[in-house]
């Protein structure tokens, strides 16, 4: 499953985990040129702060370190193929966006 502006999810909304690390960063106030309120926003409104492909071993290792729970780090666990295989965590994820967005 692909969503708009080209970032990767999987069937449950998490991360799905590449072969490569690319990290183009920008500035929040680069993106949007000044600062904004929840109210200037749309549902389904795209804005890319940059690009950051996450692979397999920095979810696993994320999540032994700060999330360890099976379907971030056990790939033969049978919670984790039950949802659908691996996923990042969403504590991860949100470190990431910080990353981009600041």
């Amino acid at each position: 499953m692909r969503a708009s502006c080209g970032s990767a999810i999987g069937t449950r909304g998490a991360m799905v985990c590449g072969d490569t690390i690319t990290s183009i960063r920008h500035n929040a106030l680069e993106v949007l040129g000044e600062m904004r309120y929840l109210e200037d926003f749309s549902p389904g409104q795209c804005i890319v702060f940059g690009r950051h492909v996450v692979t397999r071993e920095a979810v696993i290792t994320f999540a032994e370190s700060y999330d360890p729970q099976v379907f971030h780090s056990d790939e033969t666990h049978s919670v984790t193929k039950e949802l659908g295989g691996l996923m990042a965590s969403g504590w991860h994820t949100a470190a990431i966006f910080m990353r981009l967005a600041v």
